[in-house]
């Protein structure tokens, strides 16, 4: 007997039991539900399968079920299907996206100026003596104290830190710096050793963060040293040139040929590479190659760099050959030799950026390049991209004493006299336009100590602030009275 006669044959005895009553009382009721269970289960199983493999499938499935033998009962035979578990199908409900409304911009108040107050900064002596020198690191005002052998950081010109160094930085005439890294250069000039006057080396001191000191050498005086991103570059005016013959003063050859200063000298003549002179009487011509020496001309210039101011390396293709003014940026290194602009992202690599008629010196670093000005208060913008066409705003003043520049803007500092002259000081944020600081009547009434070996007024820029330091004289003394005020940006 098949599936089908076996259900066929249950459904009738079904009908006759209900027909003739119920021989076993409740046997009826649990034949019903277990009849009602198994239609349940298979309906419930058919839509399932139904959802995911269709329709046919499913009658496929349940007519090939294996039969179950009948036991030996008057009860009709069901099949029963069991459940079919299925997971649960992913939610494709999307996550409720949170509005976040949009950030109110407050507009930002024009700069309309510095304002001074006078600082005494802690840690530093008010008395300046020795080797000196304030400079920005773009970040932070530093101050170099040669006598105690400190270098002394600020970032807002009002907290300072100090360590001491560690190494030579004898003979220091000029500091650059970058973040916590100072480069003091200086040394060369001439000596004397045997009745000879010879020039002496220049010499560089990198002053580590630690306050280590490195110190390098050079066969030439130092033309300028740059500072920046990318490394160190030092520009040397040789002492010789490739034949070994020295670059010398006409004082130094002077004295070295005759014993007398070039002033006791009639006649001091050269053509040809022959030294002709007159004095006392006696006539005398001397071929400068064969004493050593390469003439009066300008000497030749090297170049060299260093990624950490301790290992160097040439710089074999320098370009042009007369003095160099430098700076380091963020985006690498400009400066100006030979009446051009130029520019180098490495410090061994230059190209040039344009012609500078004029522009004799930089400001300094600015916006990721250098400010460059001539001597008739005319500046203009250079980077890696080029020289900015069209000239920045014109200062008004000729041959300013002081400059700085720095993210924060451009300062131009004035003198009348031995004070400062009111409205001198200049300030631009942008260098579009320049606006007049207030002066505070204690900074005007300052006497300026104006000598060789120190500048009246030192100005520094970084980021955020400005920095003056005054060296007021001190009268019958070789020293000076430092006097600090710091600038900061005002806004309506």
């Amino acid at each position: 007997m098949n599936v089908d006669e076996r259900i066929r044959s249950a459904l009738e005895s079904d009908a006759a039991e209900t027909a003739h009553g119920d021989p076993m009382g409740s046997g009826s009721a649990m034949k019903k539900g277990r009849r009602r269970r198994t239609t349940k289960r298979v309906g419930a199983a058919a839509a399932v399968v139904a959802g995911f493999v269709g329709s046919v499938l499913l009658a496929s499935s349940v007519a090939q079920q294996p039969a179950t033998e009948a036991p030996s009962s008057t009860f009709p035979v069901t099949t029963v299907v069991e459940d079919v578990e299925v997971a649960t199908a992913p939610s494709t409900t999307l996550p409720t996206t949170e509005v976040v409304e949009p950030a109110v911009v407050e507009p930002v108040a024009p700069i309309t100026g510095l304002e001074w107050h006078q600082i005494a900064p802690d840690g530093i002596d008010p008395i300046g003596t020795g080797i000196t020198g304030l400079v920005s690191g773009g970040d932070r005002f530093l101050y170099i104290d040669g006598s105690s052998r400190t270098v002394h950081s600020s970032f807002d010109g009002l907290k300072w830190t100090s360590v001491r160094i560690d190494g030579s930085i004898g003979g220091m005439f000029g500091f650059v710096a970058w973040h916590d890294t100072v480069v003091g250069f200086g040394c060369g000039g001439a000596s004397s050793s045997g009745g000879q006057i010879a020039p002496s080396a220049g010499c560089v001191s990198v002053i580590h963060p630690d306050g280590t000191a490195s110190r390098r050498s050079f066969d030439g005086n130092i033309d300028d040293v740059g500072i920046g991103q990318s490394g160190i570059v030092v520009i040397v005016a040789n002492h010789h040139d490739e034949d070994g013959l020295s670059y010398a003063s006409e004082d130094q050859v002077a004295w070295n040929l005759t014993g007398r200063d070039i002033n006791e000298i009639d006649v001091f003549d050269v053509a040809d590479g022959v030294l002709h002179v007159e004095y006392d009487d006696q006539v005398a011509d001397y071929v400068l190659s064969e004493l050593g020496y390469a003439g009066f001309g300008e000497p030749s210039r090297s170049g060299w760099f260093s990624r950490d101011g301790v290992e160097w390396i040439p710089i074999t293709d320098l370009p042009a050959a007369t003095s160099w003014r430098l700076v380091g940026t963020e985006d690498g290194f400009v400066g100006i030799s030979g009446g051009l602009v130029w520019h180098s992202s490495n410090g061994l690599d230059w190209r040039e950026l344009g012609g500078s008629p004029g522009f004799e010196s930089l400001l300094g670093r600015w916006k990721g390049g250098a400010v460059l000005a001539a001597e008739t208060g005319s500046i203009r913008y250079a980077s890696g991209i080029g020289i900015k066409e069209s000239p920045l705003a014109t200062t008004g003043l000729v041959n300013p004493l002081e400059s700085a520049s720095g993210n924060v803007g451009l300062v131009i500092v004035a003198i009348e006299g031995e004070t400062l002259d009111l409205n001198q000081i200049l300030y631009s944020p942008r260098g579009e336009e320049w606006i007049s600081t207030s002066t505070p009547p204690e900074m005007l009434d300052i006497d300026l100590n104006i000598s060789v070996w120190h500048l009246p007024v030192e100005a520094v820029a970084t980021d955020a602030n400005v920095m003056l330091l005054l060296n007021q004289d001190i009268e019958g003394e070789d020293r000076t009275k430092l006097i600090w005020f710091l600038g900061t940006p005002i806004s309506d």
